[in-house]
């Protein structure tokens, strides 16, 4: 009975919408409420792989309630965007594991009224005037609503004061509406710039790839000629130079033909890899953060010049995020990648220097996308190379299963020809091939990280890898080096050769000659796979 009583007098509430307890509302009843596997857990869910013994707890301090990860083996998410700390509002979505329980929470609009202070109070109005989607006395009608709902257990006195700042408010959100109308019709103007931009690159790229077609076109003339030669001479060679021409030709038509074969087979197994990076002070686990962010959501900088960072649990985390490629190797979901798109700070000079000062760099947000499917699937180290640039990695296939690449046991040969795929460019090249509707139906959803806006470009089957040509120019004992055209992002793509097996793994450019990029034989991977 006692119980009852102390859940009718807290307002937080958790309505469960997945799980074992799918429908169910809980009441917080407790200052600090825990969520998890385990038997002394406030909110426990039962036979649910995604959830920790102790996953992550609610705790109400000074007037907020901070949501914490309890594990650092838990996953815990906030509206799909992955957290250690947060302070909630009311309908965030809460997610314990990529798939698993999600909990909407519900805080009563006077829960901490008597700790707001009036500036904070009219803060949330003028909030409501400059983010609410609706006529100018639709705002007004919102404003006056919000302040009679918070107001209205405050004293006469404060009721006379905030009636007198309300008038001003009305004055000055006539102004606002006034200036935001203005402020619309030019991002209208920039939005009409970025699409017209938009339609003169894509027309640039069709000139560009009308270009290579006649390219290609010429070269099919130049093959078809040197065939006719060879028909020509047919007659006046003997058994032996008939095999030897015969050769030829079908060297010829393996080089030139082998594309579209060896491109439908394999590219529904090269995958998209996002992933999402900060840093912890080693001993402490805190965060390394930016001081503050200015108007223009740049970070703070010191009197020197420098951004101003912190440790603790103050200001905005430090994250870096980047793409790369892999592809499928076995039916039990492994990947093969370069070791630098799993440890990308490895690489970055700023990352090694705060490193060196004593911090540690931690993966936040690390899946992969395959083409045709929707499913952001998180991925799992299983093994790095100490002698080569290869990772292994592992992630849970789930309905969909995309092609497993094939790797090659014959020894790669000095000019012969070669397919390269992969992501290069990321998010750039992905766009750049498709058309200024496209790219605004994208916008439009206002993607926030790299997760949501990969996720809006899955469902639109907009996730598919690139393809280039080229020839081996130089086999050596721990490097491929080759001509076909690749940049930042494509690391970790298959090559492949024209029997569509895989060679070798793609990890390095040279910035000063297109004409010279690198990849790791494939046999540096099969020992990977065999320990």
């Amino acid at each position: 009975m006692e119980q009852d009583k102390i859940a009718q007098n807290v307002p937080i509430k958790l309505r469960i919408l997945s799980g074992n307890l799918r429908g169910q509302t809980i009441s917080v009843s407790n200052p600090k409420f825990r969520l998890g596997a385990a038997d002394d857990c406030d909110l426990r869910f039962e036979e649910d792989h995604e959830v920790e013994p102790h996953h992550a707890e609610l705790v109400e301090e000074n007037c907020e309630i901070y949501l914490r990860r309890a594990s650092p083996e838990a996953r815990l998410a906030v509206n799909q965007q992955e957290v250690d700390e947060i302070i909630l509002r009311d309908r965030d979505l809460i997610s314990l594991g990529f798939s698993g329980p999600r909990i909407r929470l519900r805080l009563p609009p006077d829960k901490f009224l008597h700790c707001k202070p009036i500036m904070e109070i009219c803060r949330d109005c003028i909030d409501i005037v400059k983010l609410a989607d609706a006529p100018v006395y639709r705002k007004a009608g919102m404003v006056v609503s919000r302040m009679t709902r918070e107001l209205r257990q405050t004293t006469w006195l404060f009721k006379v004061t905030v009636l007198v700042i309300l008038i001003a408010m009305f004055g000055g959100a006539g102004g606002y509406a006034w200036w935001s109308t203005r402020q619309f019709r030019r991002y209208e103007a920039v939005l009409a710039g970025v699409a017209k931009q938009s339609d003169l690159e894509r027309r640039s790229l069709m000139g560009k790839l009308a270009q290579v077609q006649e390219s290609a076109e010429q070269v099919t003339l130049e093959q078809q000629r040197r065939l006719e030669d060879f028909k020509g001479t047919l007659t006046e060679s003997g058994s032996g130079q008939i095999q030897q021409l015969e050769k030829e030709v079908r060297t010829l038509r393996e080089e030139f033909d082998f594309a579209p074969a060896v491109l439908g087979k394999n590219s529904g197994g090269v995958c998209f890899i996002i992933g999402t990076y900060g840093f912890v002070e080693k001993g402490s686990g805190k965060s390394l953060r930016y001081a503050g962010l200015d108007s223009q959501g740049e970070p703070l900088k010191d009197a020197s010049g420098q951004v101003h960072l912190v440790i603790g649990d103050q200001g905005v985390p430090l994250t870096r995020s980047y793409t790369g490629s892999g592809f499928l190797v076995s039916q039990q979901g492994q990947i093969l990648t370069n070791r630098h798109v799993v440890e990308p700070w490895m690489g970055d000079e700023t990352d090694k220097q705060i490193i060196q000062e004593g911090f540690e760099a931690i993966r936040l947000f690390f899946v992969a996308y395959f083409p045709g499917d929707e499913h952001a699937y998180a991925l799992t180290v299983l093994k790095n190379s100490s002698t080569a640039d290869v990772s292994l990695l592992e992630m849970k296939l789930g309905e969909h299963h995309p092609p497993v690449l094939t790797l090659s046991h014959d020894k790669p040969r000095m000019g012969e020809p070669i397919l390269l795929l992969g992501y290069p460019g990321g998010y750039d090249a992905l766009l750049a091939r498709y058309s200024a509707q496209t790219i605004k139906s994208v916008v439009a959803e206002h993607p926030s990280s790299p997760g949501q806006l990969s996720q809006a470009l899955a469902r639109r089957n907009l996730i598919r890898p690139i393809s280039t040509q080229g020839h081996l120019g130089d086999v050596l004992k721990d490097r491929l080096v080759y001509d076909a055209q690749t940049t930042h992002g494509g690391s970790g793509g298959p090559i492949l050769n024209s029997r569509g097996e895989v060679i070798g793994i793609n990890f390095a450019i040279l910035e000063s000659f297109s004409g010279s990029n690198f990849g790791v034989p494939v046999d540096h991977a099969r020992n990977l796979l065999a320990r």
